[in-house]
């Protein structure tokens, strides 16, 4: 989390305060990420403002040769195919969750992956929302979508 002064550039003004956030869990997921986060920056905003405005703070510049971008996320990359490894499903429900979800199509409906888990090496999906209803257990989904079965089944063992 780094505070820092804007200028009119994106992400660029020189920098006031910054902290790390240790991930210790592969169950923390982005809704989680987000949270903390927002607690964290909040309380560095209320340390440094004050500090700030009674010239008590020497902004330092960024190092902008080592400065990374990435693309805007959309809903296309959310989407699970055939090619992704377990692990990659994986990263994708824990970086795409709430939005725009990790999902695939079964009989053309659009299922997300809502819970999933990495246990010795093995993606285990919990449970799923199916386009139209309501998040479910994995089990109860495929009690009523025999189709889809097949599909989990080459996700998480990636054959």
């Amino acid at each position: 989390m780094t505070i820092m002064v804007v200028d009119e550039e994106m992400d660029h003004g020189p920098i006031l305060t910054s902290e790390k956030l240790k991930v210790k869990s592969e169950k923390f997921r982005y809704g989680e990420l987000e949270e903390k986060l927002a607690r964290m920056g909040g309380r560095l905003l209320a340390e440094v403002i004050p500090q700030w405005i009674m010239g008590r703070i020497e902004p330092v510049e960024q190092e902008h040769s080592k400065a990374t971008h990435c693309e805007k996320i959309t809903k296309q990359d959310g989407l699970i195919t055939e090619e992704d490894s377990p692990e990659e499903v994986f990263r994708k429900v824990r970086a795409f969750t709430p939005w725009p979800g990790a999902y695939f199509f079964a009989s053309g409906k659009r299922i997300i992956i809502t819970e999933a888990e990495m246990e010795n090496g093995k993606l285990i999906i919990k449970r799923v929302k199916p386009e139209g209803k309501k998040e479910m257990p994995l089990e109860d989904f495929l009690r009523g979508n025999k189709n889809a079965e097949e599909y989990i089944k080459k996700l998480v063992e990636n054959k």
